[in-house]
């Protein structure tokens, strides 16, 4: 089971997490005990399989390009050219 920090930081078995840091290797009463003494700052973790599973279909999803709506009528100098000019 696994928690994600999301305010403050949370000294755990010796060692201190921080906003954004996963808490890993929990038995599920640790998981509950530290979400329930929590006030809301530690959340239950998505499965780190289910997360990749779901990045791998938007990864997917979002580097598939349909050549006929690209728009190749730009010149190589209009590609460089600064913002604003």
């Amino acid at each position: 089971m696994a928690v994600i920090v999301k305010r403050y930081r949370v000294r755990h078995d010796n060692k201190t997490y921080y906003p954004g840091d996963v808490i890993t290797g929990l038995s599920k009463a640790e998981e509950a005990h530290l979400i329930s003494e929590s006030k809301g700052s530690i959340e239950k973790h998505a499965s780190t399989k289910a997360q990749a599973s779901t990045q791998a279909n938007d990864t997917s999803e979002e580097t598939q390009i349909d050549p006929e709506e690209l728009n190749a009528s730009l010149s190589a100098d209009e590609l460089i050219k600064p913002a604003g000019k």
